[in-house]
């Protein structure tokens, strides 16, 4: 299954309507809430992911779930702190701010578990602002296995 788009429901539907083996993915990221949902699907389902092109925000911890996980010479990837826009009154907005929260430890505890740096390393990289990377980086951290070239 070859994926170029944002995380979004479409994509969700696609991989439990699929059951894809192997997944290619240039992401730019997307819906969180969507995010925790594949987050569930690849982790009870191995797939081989590879990365290409960009990827990015929710797209990170996804391929950081690969089983393997490869990037092609040039992809960039992105990481940065949790997005959301709210609207409300008071208690929405901290409801919606503690939420965003738990998220994002959600997002930093799988790149943790999947890669050679700590949750707390993670959100330091990218605490002043988004933070982009190589895939020679990629490597280094662990985020991936392997660059291919073919």
């Amino acid at each position: 299954m070859i994926w170029t788009k944002e995380i979004d429901s479409d994509f969700l539907a696609t991989i439990l309507r699929e059951h894809p083996a192997k997944l290619v993915l240039c992401s730019p990221g997307g819906d969180v809430g969507i995010m925790l949902g594949a987050l569930d699907y690849f982790t009870a389902n191995p797939t081989s992911i590879r990365a290409t092109g960009f990827v990015a925000s929710a797209a990170i911890p996804i391929l950081a779930l690969g089983s393997p996980r490869c990037a092609t010479p040039r992809t960039t990837f992105m990481v940065h702190l949790a997005q959301a826009t709210v609207e409300g009154n008071t208690t929405d907005v901290v409801r919606e701010g503690s939420a965003l929260e738990g998220i994002e430890e959600v997002y930093w505890s799988v790149l943790e578990k999947r890669t050679k740096k700590s949750a707390k390393w993670w959100a330091n990289k990218c605490s002043a602002a988004s933070w982009y990377f190589s895939a020679a980086e990629a490597l280094k951290l662990g985020l991936i296995d392997k660059i291919v070239v073919d």
